[in-house]
């Protein structure tokens, strides 16, 4: 990854701005880039310059600022922010966050509601790619805050200037140009800049990070450098992952994840580790890592332990002969809830249904929920002890019951309504087939975390 090479603190121009999108990849004729803006002087000179990057090119960029409503003047920032770019014929939305902010880990809180706000904005509107102004600086800060939470080399090689997904490329284009330059490009823009105090909360720790950093004059570069090279190394380890998921783990479309435990242990303990936490986090529906020193632990039990059982990130790890067999943990399970509250149609961030396949919901009376154990003895009076009353197609491949147990079921005025189904109904079953009062609705397992970078949900 070449830097822009210039001066330190002189603004960066059209052309250099243009050799690094170049370096990020092959664009589509007349693109459209959405932004991620918050007012402040990083994501003002991004927009600014992607503008005119696009507008050169035939394309158009679009400004999405969202507002946490975190501190009482984020609305007028956001708002004079989204003057001044209409000003200048960039089309601008404001997203405002829902929700109350959790007592601790704010920042991850709003990291994420931000992003979520972010990629349905930009999907609404047809963009494919979605800039950030991460810089060389958010880098070096990003590989500090990791080396310091014990993160593996993943971990350490920090962002990077691409980042695939299923709606649309994340790309962070400046993140080789250092923090003087882009700041000098945000004041060239003659834009009103907004400042967020909470940058500089030492609450925060990677504002504590940024101030360390601030001592180490020079270092910046070299540890953005640093990421780079272990980024090279990570690729070649996401290889053998691939490979050791394909020998070594099974995933039933029920949520039940089973790991050959002498595959996994014959394997580096980089990759086998690397494996295991996705594992993990497939079986809760998480989709954040874990800490390094959990899954570590976790590794050691799997591997060397005898028959065993593990909780870890939501997830329940029954260590038994030959396997290891992870599964969501019943006690972390969401509440019952109405049905016409799943806007997305993910259940548990883990199984994809349609709810208007699943119930007539005009009244908004049908609620959704786990089965549970209490649940289960109520099918198993109706079905038999060990559901053999129960069509094939609803529980393929006999799960355990604790997986059933955290299976999604509709329920209506307490009662029973609708059971998940995980194989396709025969033509002459109908799209709902029903046994007894009970109906059966299609789920597919598709937690935001997959075992490997190919095959992600």
């Amino acid at each position: 990854m070449a830097a822009i090479a210039a001066p330190a603190t002189s603004p960066i121009t059209d052309d250099a701005f243009a050799s690094a999108m170049a370096r990020i990849g092959v664009f589509e004729s007349a693109p459209v880039l959405a932004v991620a803006v918050s007012g402040g002087p990083d994501s003002m000179a991004l927009v600014w310059l992607a503008d005119r990057w696009a507008r050169a090119r035939d394309g158009s960029a679009f400004a999405i600022i969202v507002d946490h409503g975190l501190r009482p003047e984020s609305a007028d920032e956001a708002r004079i922010a989204a003057e001044q770019l209409r000003a200048a014929g960039i089309e601008t939305c404001i997203c405002k966050v829902s929700g109350t902010p959790p007592e601790n880990g704010v920042p991850a809180w709003a990291r994420k509601a931000r992003y979520n706000l972010l990629r349905d904005a930009a999907v609404e509107r047809g963009a494919l790619h979605l800039l950030l102004a991460h810089h060389q600086d958010d880098q070096a800060e990003t590989v500090l805050l990791r080396l310091a939470r014990g993160s593996g080399v993943k971990g350490l090689s920090g962002m990077r200037e691409v980042q695939p997904g299923a709606d649309l490329r994340r790309l962070r284009p400046l993140l080789d140009v250092p923090k003087a330059r882009v700041t000098a490009t945000a004041e060239a823009t003659g834009w009103t800049i907004a400042d967020d105090p909470s940058n500089r909360a030492k609450k925060y720790a990677r504002t504590r990070i940024r101030n360390a950093l601030a001592s180490l004059s020079g270092d910046t570069a070299r540890l953005a450098k640093t990421a780079g090279t272990l980024a090279s190394e990570d690729v070649a380890i996401e290889q053998a992952v691939t490979s050791l998921a394909v020998t070594a783990a099974t995933i039933m479309p029920y949520g039940l994840i089973r790991l050959n435990r002498s595959r996994v242990a014959a394997a580096p303990v980089a990759v086998s580790a690397r494996l295991l936490d996705r594992a993990v986090r497939m079986a809760a529906g998480a989709d954040g890592p874990l800490r390094h020193s959990r899954i570590a632990r976790l590794l050691q039990d799997i591997t060397h332990s005898p028959d065993t059982r593990r909780t870890c990130g939501g997830a329940i790890i029954q260590i038994k002969g030959a396997e290891a067999l992870l599964s969501r943990e019943p006690a972390k399970l969401p509440d019952l809830a109405p049905l016409q509250s799943l806007k997305t149609g993910l259940w548990d961030n883990r199984f994809r249904l349609t709810p208007k396949d699943a119930a007539s919901d005009q009244d908004g009376s049908v609620m959704i929920g786990p089965l549970g154990y209490a649940g289960l003895r109520e099918l198993e009076t109706m079905f038999g002890k060990n559901l053999d009353g129960m069509p094939p197609n609803a529980l393929r491949g006999n799960p355990p019951r604790q997986v059933i147990a955290g299976l999604p079921v509709l329920r209506k005025n307490g009662r029973i309504t609708g059971f998940s189904t995980f194989a396709p109904h025969k033509a002459n079953d109908g799209p709902n087939p029903s046994i007894c009062d009970i109906s059966l609705f299609p789920v597919r397992f598709a937690p935001p975390t997959a075992l490997t970078v190919a095959n992600a949900c």
